[in-house]
């Protein structure tokens, strides 16, 4: 089946900035616009994962295993939202690991230094990285632009 890419950005969070989910009738009781508890961000995900689970029974396409396994490469930023607070940290990545994000090598990696190192730190070091290589690291085949079988 084909699938699209859309070029035009629909959608922009800038650090800092609050988010207004939970404003329409449809999420209130998921989210709390402008709070962003913990349970907040695994419904987020949890609906992601949603989508996924129902597009490979409803069109039988495989793509629940590789969407975790791409989120968990690229989990960072939705995992150091909460990592100021330590209480709500381990309660996001415990969520998410309940998804199946624990098997993800990646997920552990940032785990571990947002945990020893904290939010600032850990993101100064992929900063370097970033600036090392000349580019964000590429995770997954599925952004590098090569076919994937699915």
């Amino acid at each position: 089946m084909n699938g699209f890419y859309i070029s035009d950005i629909i959608s922009i969070n800038r650090g800092g900035g609050g988010h207004y989910f939970g404003s329409s009738n449809s999420e209130k009781g998921k989210f709390t616009p402008k709070i962003l508890l913990p349970e907040h961000s695994l419904n987020f995900m949890k609906g992601m994962l949603c989508i996924a689970k129902y597009i490979e029974k409803e069109r039988n396409v495989k793509v629940y295993k590789r969407i975790v396994k791409d989120i968990g490469n690229y989990s960072y930023p939705f995992m150091s939202i909460h990592a100021r607070n330590k209480k709500a940290f381990v309660k996001n990545c415990y969520g998410l690991s309940k998804m199946g994000l624990w098997t993800n090598k990646f997920f552990w990696f940032y785990f571990l230094g947002l945990l020893f190192f904290g939010p600032h730190i850990s993101s100064k070091m992929i900063r370097k990285v970033k600036n090392i290589i000349g580019h964000t690291p590429l995770l997954s085949k599925i952004y590098s632009g090569e076919i994937v079988d699915i």
